[in-house]
């Protein structure tokens, strides 16, 4: 399933961990929190900048439990891009 990031943060102390996660003590809490989609809410001007951004976003090893999000940049049209996971687990929202 394509998923898109809305963009990530670092995670404060007092950050609730989902609760599959906050039950499971195999890994540990991430550093960061990644937000996502199902549409390209967070749109990047430059294919620069949205490379950039896939970079930082692949060396986090964003983890949901066992699947580890392979980042790509995709292109909106002609000056949008979004980044997305495309094996990303459904979302429940």
């Amino acid at each position: 399933m394509n998923v898109y990031v809305l963009g990530y943060r670092p995670r404060k102390e007092d950050d609730k961990l989902p609760e599959p996660a906050a039950k499971r003590r195999e890994f540990e809490p991430p550093e960061f929190v990644v937000g996502y989609s199902t549409t390209p809410e967070w749109v990047i001007v430059t294919p620069e900048l949205a490379n950039v951004e896939c970079s930082i976003l692949n060396g986090m090893n964003v983890h949901v439990g066992h699947h580890y999000c392979q980042f790509e940049v995709d292109k909106l049209d002609e000056s949008k891009y979004a980044i997305v996971c495309k094996s990303h687990p459904g979302l429940t929202l």
